[in-house]
């Protein structure tokens, strides 16, 4: 729980963990275990390559020469013209909007002309398409375009569009992509029987329109990248030798695919965007098909080649450790194509308004209509609190477990009334370990509630007491995860299998507890039935809400005779949130990916903080902007981060709500728990400090906090200006002097109101 804490603070890692001998007997004994072979049917991908009617000559008589290329006019719709080079495949997109500006597939021979790289970068630059593959009786990637390896081309007419077939006969591949406008863009499509291989060579990834956009050294702008809140990659900012690009999985990497060289210790990439300013106008890309195993990979120039470029990389084949002795591993790959359609939804920006605002808002757009978001109309007045209140855990013991309690029910409505004495008007109280034994205690079964603090007496009664528009409570609890205890209902056959077929314990490797839990993350099917008995239990208590928790990860399945993709899983998240919502109320997810969108009330632990890579320069908030008005959000627990000053004027910049995590005991009680992390977490230390937070919060977001985001910029190093949609200004110091510009300061480290402007 609270993954993005440990993350950041105790280098958190989900590793995988031997259980005991039989698991060590068991991981040898599969060392020759097939992976699991997708869904892919080579003989309906061949059929549907036989059946298509190609053609090769121009699609049209209309032409244009432009940066060195003779195009063919493929495609318009009064806002956009395509074009196709039919010999090469390579398209050009002219926005008819503002004259004729032009965003070409690859870099023109003009360009190219002043590139300086050789060898096969210099030939990547001239393809539509990338691939990584396996050579025959070969264990190790090679990259391939279609330059050096020439690809015969051919095309037929679409909707609104082209769909070129590249055929690298050598090789034995066959690509089919489509290229379609859409009233503000151009859509990027490669269908699920669009991949063919017809010889022993295995693809392993491709990388549609891999420098569209792309924009040389010289030019001003920045690459957008999904990191954290979101990050600029600027184009003219000196860097470390040997930088390498920005490369990192969409809805980060699935914990069931054993990653070579395990998986790191970062914040997953939680919405599938990227994007261009180059100056003169620019993108917003939405990776709208195949997200679940796609990278996005952004390279400024000098890394490659000049160009500053950034696209999708689609995995069509996963990378995974396979065992390979008792204490060696080695590189495996499917044996089959993992067969899904893939695409990118490319937004196109004018001049002027290409900035990470303006993609923001056309990420805003874009979630609105895809996910059925809509404005926060009933967010108007003071903001809530989020308070989380640990009640109890479950603490790993030399023999079995024992229930360390925290907080009682009954001290949680003392809380309450304390903050409302101390001027805190709303409230939104998570209840954490009120199940049986505590957090995680004995889950899948959650009854009777932990009768340590309270009893499902208690519970019920503090349930009881909330107040619509003033005092909330919702029970947090998970469906994701299960402890293999006593009385606890689970049964192995439920836990999520690796693709190499192993069961999937997950321990949280940290140096805060001296005996880690160690929990199992179960299938879709378990979660659903889950759920099932969730449902009843959440009704007999009085819930009107719930948090859920460990259910922001979409993992696959593999290994059994019904696999179940990360796709799926995401699916099954969905459906429960959306029973949830229906059947309780509000439903709060501790997590923020863009997949849950248009099914959860609220995002706890929202990224507001970067990874810290090399290659990025600077956090902007991307996703904030996009979000806020349709959905509420609050970062990590005030009291958790290292720096409390910088954590709240962050959340202060970018619109969050406040959120704490109180106990009523010394959190020193729970050093051997889930919640080992906690230092400062006695309520009775903290009230005066949450309230005072509070107050803050109230007169920034009185009013507005259900309001869009319509403007955000730098207006000094360390000062930020975040404005709402009806004018409410706010200007934010992180510097330790004061800021004074227009006849207006900030003192350091501080915040101020600038202009009032219309409240909701």
């Amino acid at each position: 729980m609270f993954n993005g804490w440990l993350r950041r603070k105790a280098g958190t890692m989900i590793a995988l963990v031997a259980a005991g001998l039989l698991a060590a007997y068991v991981y040898v004994s599969r060392e020759q275990a097939a992976a699991y072979e997708g869904p892919y049917d080579a003989a309906r991908a061949k059929a549907f390559f036989d059946a298509a009617v190609w053609e090769s000559g121009a699609p049209g008589s209309e032409t244009m020469t432009t940066g060195g290329r003779t195009f063919a006019k493929a495609a318009g719709n009064g806002s956009f013209s395509l074009w196709l080079e039919p010999a090469t495949g390579r398209i050009a997109l002219r926005d008819e909007r503002s004259g004729g500006a032009t965003l070409f597939g690859n870099p023109g021979d003009d360009a190219l002309a002043s590139e300086t790289v050789k060898g096969q970068w210099r030939s990547h630059l001239s393809s539509p398409l990338l691939f990584r593959y396996l050579a025959e009786n070969d264990t190790k990637e090679t990259q391939g375009n279609l330059v050096d390896r020439p690809a015969r081309t051919d095309w037929r007419p679409i909707p609104n569009g082209v769909g070129v077939r590249y055929a690298v006969d050598e090789l034995g591949f066959q690509f089919y992509v489509e290229y379609a406008l859409h009233a503000d863009g151009l859509s990027v499509r490669i269908p699920e029987n669009g991949l063919l291989e017809t010889k022993a060579n295995k693809l392993v990834s491709v990388e549609p329109l891999p420098f569209f956009g792309a924009a040389q050294g010289s030019a001003e702008g920045y690459l957008l990248v999904p990191d954290g809140p979101g990050g600029l990659i600027s184009f003219g900012a000196r860097r470390p030798e040997r930088v390498t690009p920005y490369d990192r999985p969409v809805y980060g990497p699935d914990r069931a695919v054993p990653q070579p060289g395990g998986e790191s210790a970062r914040s997953p990439v939680d919405y599938p965007v990227f994007g261009i300013n180059r100056g003169d106008g620019g993108f917003l890309a939405v990776i709208d098909r195949g997200a679940f195993r796609a990278n996005v990979y952004a390279s400024p120039a000098g890394v490659h080649t000049s160009f500053h470029a950034a696209g999708a990389k689609f995995a069509v084949r996963r990378a995974y450790d396979k065992p390979a002795g008792l204490n060696k591993k080695r590189t495996a790959y499917d044996a089959s194509i993992v067969s899904s359609e893939m695409g990118v939804h490319y937004t196109v920006l004018p001049e002027g308004r290409a900035d990470y605002v303006a993609m923001a808002k056309a990420y805003r757009s874009y979630i609105s209509e895809e996910y059925g978001l809509a404005p926060m109309r009933e967010a108007s007045g003071k903001p809530p609190l989020y308070l989380d209140a640990v009640l109890a855990a479950s603490e790993t013991a030399r023999f079995g477990t024992k229930t360390v309690a925290a907080t009682t029910t009954g001290r949680v409505r003392e809380m309450v009334a304390a903050l409302a004495d101390r001027g805190v008007e709303r409230l939104e109280v998570g209840l954490i370990g009120w199940n049986a034994g505590g957090y995680p205690g004995k889950l899948p079964n959650r009854l009777p509630a932990e009768p340590a603090v309270g009893g499902e007496r208690g519970l019920r009664e503090l349930l009881a007491t909330a107040e619509p528009g003033r005092v909330g409570y919702y029970l947090v609890d998970t469906l994701r995860l299960a402890t293999n205890r006593w009385g606890s209902g689970f049964r192995m056959k439920d836990a999520v299998r690796t693709l190499d077929r192993r069961i999937l314990p997950i321990r949280r490797e940290d140096e805060l507890a001296k005996r880690p839990p160690t929990y199992y993350l179960v299938r879709p099917q378990a979660m659903e039935a889950a759920l099932e008995k969730a449902l009843p239990a959440y009704e007999r208590l009085g819930a009107s809400g719930v948090g859920y928790v460990e259910m922001s990860r979409a993992d696959g399945d593999y290994g059994r005779a019904e696999p179940s993709t990360r796709e799926r899983t995401a699916q099954s998240l969905r459906r429960a949130f959306e029973r949830t919502a229906a059947e309780v109320g509000r439903v709060t997810l501790y997590g923020s990916p863009a997949f849950a969108l248009g099914r959860v009330s609220h995002l706890a632990e929202f990224p507001v903080e970067s990874n810290h890579d090399f290659v990025v320069d600077e956090t902007v908030p991307f996703y904030p902007i996009a979000l806020h008005g349709l959905v509420s959000y609050s970062a990590e627990p005030g009291n958790t981060s290292g720096d409390r000053v910088n954590a709240f004027l962050r959340a202060i910049e970018y619109g969050a709500l406040p959120h704490f995590i109180v106990t009523d005991e010394n959190p020193r009680l729970l050093k051997e728990t889930e919640f080992a992390f906690l230092y400062s977490s006695r309520f009775d230390d903290l009230k005066e400090r949450i309230a005072e937070e509070y107050r803050a919060f109230a007169e920034v977001g009185d009013g507005v906090w259900g309001q869009a985001i319509a403007g955000h910029r730098r207006l000094a190093e360390g000062v930020y200006e975040t404005v709402y949609e009806r004018g409410r200004t706010v200007w934010v110091n992180y510097n330790e002097r004061p800021f004074e510009m227009e006849g207006r300061r900030v003192e350091p480290r501080s915040y101020k109101v600038v202009k009032e402007g219309g409240a909701s």
